[in-house]
């Protein structure tokens, strides 16, 4: 595996949210000219390195990086590294704990004015029964060296294992 490093600014690096150990996606924009632009996924799942960022115990915003260091195979190396002359770079922040490939497609300035298309659920979500109201909010506790804050967070509103069962463990007896 290699390190290699990303420039990245305000924009495209996350905002400053993307912190060492964290996984991210890298998207390569290209602007070939005004109708022929597009957007390509180029790497998932990378693990972040290291940013450029000062710690700053004090400071209660995220610091803005200008590089971000990633780890990837030689061949993704090299791919970062062409892909970086030929277009921007952008991450994008993966969910904790999620590791799966996504099918991505490549998007282009027709796709800008369509309607979304519908994320597919797995089987399991589109047979689910909710048993009761689930909590709209969570708390967080955020330490920071010696200081520790609590902060109330918006919860999924999609049901949780704990209040779902599916379609194939309530089938009718013939």
């Amino acid at each position: 595996m290699k390190a290699v490093t990303v420039r990245v600014n305000d924009i495209n690096g996350v905002a400053g949210f993307v912190l060492p150990g964290e996984r991210v996606d890298v998207l390569l924009v290209r602007n070939v000219d005004r109708s022929e632009s597009y957007a390509d996924v180029l790497l998932q799942n990378v693990k972040v390195l290291a940013v450029d960022q000062l710690a700053d115990e004090s400071a209660d915003k995220p610091a803005i990086v200008k590089a971000v260091t990633v780890e990837v195979s030689t061949g993704d190396a090299q791919k970062l590294a062409l892909a970086g002359t030929v277009g921007t770079l952008a991450l994008t922040l993966r969910s904790a704990g999620i590791a799966d490939k996504e099918n991505a497609r490549r998007i282009n300035v027709d796709d800008l004015t369509r309607p979304a298309e519908p994320v597919e659920q797995p089987a399991a979500v589109h047979a689910a029964v909710r048993t009761e109201e689930a909590p709209r909010s969570a708390m967080v506790g955020v330490s920071r060296g010696m200081k520790r804050q609590e902060y109330s967070v918006p919860v999924h509103a999609g049901p949780s294992r704990a209040e779902t069962h599916t379609a194939s463990t309530t089938r009718p007896r013939s």
